[in-house]
């Protein structure tokens, strides 16, 4: 700037004569240059901000740092805000995903939050498991491959055998079988099974992501490992946990709400299919189940009793007895005072064939006809099955 100031300065010596010896008209065709240059400058800059505008920063540390002591969620930013670190958790079963489930979640959730990492956890399986109770009679082939859709970075990806399931899990199984829920779920274990299976994945990719932000708090933001466990930090601000077995028709923004469930399906609890929120009760919901056990037995447990039929237990007031999912979550997150918001959010659940239960949501305005409900599936009708 001092630059351009000394050449205007000694042009306007010059038209003055007040000269420095240099020739006027070579000094001003100088200034002039110089002005033009600026001019070509701020119009270069100008372009770049209109076409840079709505430029995506991504989750990646090198871009950005924010206060990791800070874990809330402000009321102005409540919204789609991409320069906050966020992570997508995928867990479950991967079945009819590449044709019938992932143009879902690349819609409503991944084109979404595209700055947001992904991490999946599944089970290494090549069959279809068999579940009576959901019409899924027949081993059919699976490819977990086509789980790799929902991102190239295999480090952000498990693929667990289920005998490394049982390994770890076998104890709590068998615990909680005393206890299975009887009512709604029939006789022992395939749902029961089914259920701390879930719990497992759900786990299991909380700590795939635990395990990158470790990395990144102390390979790019020089935390130390006893710095980090001292005082809790942590990389992501928001967090979302969706299942990868189920067809998502409604768009989900997960910086939207604090702690957000679907609002349909609650059967005297919480919907158990996805949530999404900030980091510390994305925490709850994601890693508690399992340590929450012996607590929801003594303090909030309705034990199963096999002599009463399911009206004897309504009518004793007995809504939900033993493990039963939705029960138990709410509890989990009643106990630890996570300020759940229900959102009118489908999922509607996909069974082989591909069969999907365009039912599923007729709780909420927008779904509450078969009719209505297929209007919000994105997919050829003769591509799949409706179960009405």
């Amino acid at each position: 700037m001092m630059f351009f100031q000394r050449r205007f300065f000694n042009t306007k010596r010059i038209q003055e004569g007040r000269g420095i010896g240099v020739d006027r008209r070579h000094c001003i065709r100088r200034c002039r240059l110089s002005r033009l240059i600026i001019v070509l400058f701020l119009t270069q800059l100008i372009f770049l901000v209109v076409v840079y505008s709505d430029f995506k920063i991504p989750s990646h540390p090198e871009f950005f740092v924010f206060n990791l002591n800070d874990t809330t969620t402000s009321s102005t930013s409540r919204s789609i805000n991409d320069t906050e670190p966020c992570a997508l958790l995928f867990f479950g079963l991967v079945k009819e995903f590449k044709s019938t489930i992932f143009p879902s979640i690349d819609t409503s959730i991944l084109e979404l939050n595209r700055h947001c990492d992904v991490f999946l956890h599944t089970y290494n399986l090549t069959h279809m498991p068999i579940n009576n109770r959901s019409s899924e009679s027949e081993p059919v082939l699976l490819d977990v491959s086509e789980a790799l859709l929902l991102t190239s970075d295999t480090d952000h990806v498990m693929f667990e055998p289920i005998s490394s399931f049982h390994k770890q899990r076998d104890g709590i199984l068998n615990h909680t079988k005393l206890n299975f829920h009887r009512q709604s779920w029939g006789d022992c274990c395939t749902s029961h099974e089914n259920m701390i299976k879930q719990w497992h994945s759900i786990q299991q990719v909380w700590n795939l992501m635990k395990k990158n932000e470790r990395q990144i708090l102390m390979n790019v933001m020089n935390h130390t490992e006893k710095t980090i466990d001292s005082q809790h930090l942590h990389y992501y601000k928001q967090v979302g946990l969706f299942r990868t077995d189920v067809y998502y028709p409604s768009p989900i923004h997960i910086f939207d709400s604090n702690a957000a469930i679907a609002n349909f399906s609650h059967y005297y609890g919480f919907n158990d299919r996805m949530f999404y929120g900030n980091y510390k009760y994305a925490e709850i919901w994601a890693s508690k189940r399992f340590e929450f056990v012996r607590t929801f037995e003594s303090k909030y447990m309705v034990k199963t009793n096999r002599t009463l039929t399911t009206d004897e237990w309504l009518a004793l007031g007995k809504k939900m007895d033993g493990y039963h999912s939705e029960t138990f979550l709410k509890h989990l997150l009643d106990h630890y005072e996570v300020p759940v918001e229900k959102k009118d959010k489908c999922v509607m659940r996909v069974r082989s064939g591909p069969r999907i239960k365009v039912g599923d949501c007729v709780e909420l305005t927008q779904f509450n006809s078969n009719k209505k409900a297929m209007e919000h599936i994105a997919l050829p009708t003769t591509a799949y099955e409706p179960i009405l």
